[in-house]
């Protein structure tokens, strides 16, 4: 007879998974970082219409500014957010980009530009950093108010 705790050889080791390990387990699908071809897994959470990756933890938060930082290899952030991303201008800085005046892939209402900068960590892994740009005047001023603008502040100077 077999019982619960031991194995069908008779050897006495035990085929009960630990309980830390079966909570591992059960977490499995939300903590994987990468599907099974490799690539990194989009999480739930979005930043200005933009979908961030799993792995990302909030670094600094500002007005229209979030910075985060992850262990995952930049490579693999690169290849995330590129094909997420439509922009005319793309800086190259070393081995990171950054997407300038970028609109995220199928937002829908209003759509805000992000500058988006992946770049390499000091720590290893990638800093990611999404600046929201502020939206064009409504209104374009006429030149006689630049002027007065212009004026003003030249007097504010002296």
């Amino acid at each position: 007879m077999v019982g619960a705790c031991g194995d069908e050889t008779g050897t006495g080791a035990s085929n009960t998974v630990p309980l830390a390990e079966r909570s591992k387990n059960q977490k499995g699908a939300k903590d994987e970082l990468y599907d099974a071809e490799g690539n990194l897994l989009a999480s739930g959470k979005k930043v200005a219409g933009l979908t961030l990756p799993r792995g990302l933890e909030p670094s600094t938060k500002r007005a229209r500014s979030r910075s985060y930082t992850t262990k995952v290899p930049l490579n693999k952030v690169l290849r995330f957010f590129g094909p997420r991303l439509q922009t005319g201008t793309v800086d190259r800085i070393g081995q990171g980009i950054i997407y300038r005046q970028a609109i995220p892939r199928g937002v829908k209402g209003g759509v805000v530009k992000l500058d988006v900068s992946v770049l390499p960590s000091s720590k290893g892994g990638a800093r990611v950093e999404i600046v929201e740009l502020p939206p064009p005047p409504k209104t374009t001023p006429n030149r006689g108010q630049l002027a007065k603008e212009m004026d003003r502040a030249l007097k504010r100077l002296d």
